[in-house]
């Protein structure tokens, strides 16, 4: 059995590329979430990092290597997550966004530097199975982003985490710098928002008080960015997947007034028809139901 893994490990290495990956912009600040886009064109190929198949290995600024591990890794059989909660099977779509922002020691990109970003398959030679992208993180500069960045300083790690899971009330420092840095113009404003409008299109429980906060879909709306075009794909693909889970938990229990359902699924077409593109998958997923 280890001579026939072996084999196929060997035989996947050998192929020149096995994905690509892109990234809506090369210049970060510390602290900003990067969404990377991975694509493949095979379709039995599990892109997911959340699958453990495809690593990612980070070259960092100086000149030792990471590899990134989602806290969430699980073995992938037919069906793997999209858009961090959506599942779609692998025969059927071909792109994956993996966010990067928290690794178990908290921020992943908290050092200003060039940093190096690759897929590999094994750690031990760290071969790349798919294009080199660099990227150059920055510490803020502009006074409202220095503001916003002392703010993260208190917990970077709750802020990162809160980041990571776009949503966690549970963790009360990082839901209080989410919710500080979203109150203002500033390079951060809108990933809080994003993460915010997430949250709040979920059920909060809180096991220590159990007590739960059902979905506020006024607050999701008022935080969404999905109508942002300056956004990033991802955030504006994964903000109107979860208001339209959201909306459909809600509308199990409840009673949901006509505006705020237009105003969603106005908001959900209007990320299928300009960010995901006709006649894949996720876009006939967001449009159901028009």
């Amino acid at each position: 059995m280890k001579a026939i893994i072996s084999i196929l490990v060997f035989s996947i290495c050998s192929m020149a590329q096995l994905a690509e990956i892109s990234l809506h912009r090369t210049e970060y600040l510390v602290g900003e979430p990067v969404y990377m886009k991975i694509f493949s064109q095979s379709s039995k190929m599990p892109i997911s990092l959340d699958c453990g198949l495809l690593k990612l290995c980070i070259k960092k600024p100086d000149s030792t290597f990471e590899i990134y591990r989602p806290l969430n890794s699980a073995p992938c059989q037919q069906q793997y997550q999209m858009a961090n909660g959506m599942e779609i099977s692998s025969r059927e779509y071909l792109e994956e966004y993996a966010p990067l922002i928290f690794n178990e020691r908290g921020l992943i990109f908290k050092v200003p530097g060039k940093y190096i970003l690759m897929l590999i398959i094994d750690p031990e030679t760290q071969e790349p199975v798919s294009n080199q992208l660099a990227i150059t993180v920055q510490m803020p500069q502009k006074a409202e982003d220095l503001k916003a960045f002392s703010i993260i300083n208190e917990c970077q790690y709750e802020y990162a985490l809160f980041m990571y899971f776009e949503a966690g009330e549970n963790l009360v420092q990082g839901f209080d710098i989410i919710k500080r840095i979203s109150e203002f113009p500033n390079s951060y404003q809108n990933y809080a928002r994003f993460a915010l409008s997430c949250n709040f299109a979920n059920i909060y429980y809180d096991f220590k008080k159990n007590t739960a906060r059902y979905i506020d879909l006024e607050k999701a709306i008022e935080y969404s960015q999905c109508e942002n075009r300056k956004a990033d794909n991802y955030i504006r693909i994964a903000n109107a997947v979860k208001l339209k889970a959201g909306l459909s938990k809600a509308m199990e229990n409840t009673k949901v007034g006509e505006e705020t359902n237009a105003v969603i699924k106005k908001q959900v077409f209007t990320v299928a028809k300009e960010v995901v593109g006709d006649y894949t998958p996720l876009y006939y997923l967001l449009k159901a139901g028009e």
